[in-house]
This record gives structure tokens, C-alpha cells and sequence, in this order.
């Protein structure tokens, strides 16, 4: 259980000190991980909207077939945020209904996309600090699984980064520029030297 709490334990050091003055309600960790959660599916949302339908069987060239499509990547995202959303708020997951076949149509995983972020963010929005230390339970034995609702919200956010990170470079494959690489660029100003 050490192992656990460690990483959770150093978010909560790392955002306690870092946003404890804009953190409603005396809760910095879950406000932060509410934020860093909106920022990564808004971009993430944004690249699988900025994909043309065609493409989304796409893979590297010369990849083996073990490489996920870039529709793989986002039913694999969906899938994954889907289930650990679920499986914190203790509600069944629909995605895992679906089955384990990977739907990679624009319009159905559009819309898979759409709902996961809206269950997960009703359901980011219910956590306190005091809650993310909390076991959840999912399944029934012999299958069941406990994990901490903090790492778990924890994992979801850098799962989510991680495989944007993956569908960027599918997205610059094919000759286009990440929705959010203007977005940043905006927001940075470069610095001037002062003059002597």
C-alpha cells in the first residue's frame, strides 16, 4: 500500500504548494487534478477532431501490425479513461459493455469521446482531497481490483498525456499541425535581452 500512496503523496506536496491560493475550498490536489484532467482531453479531443475520417486506420509505414491505428489509440484512450472514471464514481463502465472489439470510425468514437468526458468530469468534480485517499473496489471475485481514487485519477491524466503525445505524431505524419501548438505558442512571449 506504500507504493501506493507514494506517488500521490508527492502530487499532493506538489499541488498544495503550487495552488492552495486559487483552490476553492481549502481543496488544492483535487482542483488540480480536476484542471490538468480538462486541459489534456480538451487537446487530446481536439487532435481526434482534427483527424480526417480516412485516416483513422492509420499507422506508421513500416510498423508491424501490433501498432495501434490512430482509431486504435483513441478507443484505447476512451476505453482506459472510461473504465477508471467508472471504476472510481463504483458505477458499471459502458465503454467495457461494448466489448473488446475497437470501434475506429470518426463518428462513433467521436461521440464515445464526448460521453466518456462528461462522465468523467461529473464524475472529477465529486472528488475532495479527503476522498482521493479513499480504496475503491471494481469487479466480483475472483476478478476484483482496489486502487486509490487519487492515483487512479492520477493514471487516467498521464495516460492521457502519454497517448496524446503518441496521436500528435500521427497527426504531424500526415502533414498537420496539433490544434494546441498555436494555442501554446500564444501564451509564451519570447524573452528580450535588456539593452545595455
Amino acid at each position: 500500500m506504500k507504493s501506493r500512496a507514494l506517488p500521490l503523496l508527492m502530487l499532493l506536496t506538489i499541488a498544495s504548494s503550487a495552488g492552495a491560493q486559487q483552490a476553492p475550498n481549502g481543496a488544492p490536489l483535487s482542483t488540480y487534478l480536476r484542471r490538468s484532467y480538462a486541459a489534456v482531453f480538451k487537446d487530446f479531443t481536439a487532435v481526434v477532431e482534427m483527424m480526417p475520417e480516412q485516416d483513422f486506420g492509420f499507422r506508421p509505414a513500416g510498423a508491424v501490425n501490433e501498432v495501434r491505428t490512430f482509431g486504435g489509440i483513441v478507443y484505447h484512450v476512451v476505453a482506459t479513461t472510461s473504465w477508471m472514471c467508472a471504476m472510481g464514481n463504483g458505477t458499471p463502465d459502458p465503454v467495457t459493455a461494448l466489448g473488446p472489439a475497437a470501434i475506429v470510425d470518426k463518428t462513433r468514437l467521436l461521440a464515445l469521446v464526448n460521453d466518456t468526458n462528461v462522465r468523467c468530469t461529473a464524475y472529477l468534480a465529486t472528488l475532495t482531497d479527503s476522498a482521493l485517499t479513499e480504496v475503491v473496489t471494481s469487479g466480483s471475485a475472483p476478478n476484483q481490483l482496489q486502487a486509490i481514487r487519487g492515483n487512479a485519477a492520477v493514471f487516467t491524466i498521464a495516460h492521457l498525456n502519454e497517448h496524446y503525445g503518441n496521436l500528435v505524431t500521427y497527426i504531424r505524419a500526415k502533414g498537420l499541425v496539433p490544434p494546441a501548438v498555436p494555442a501554446q505558442a500564444g501564451a509564451l512571449s519570447r524573452v528580450v535581452p535588456p539593452k545595455p
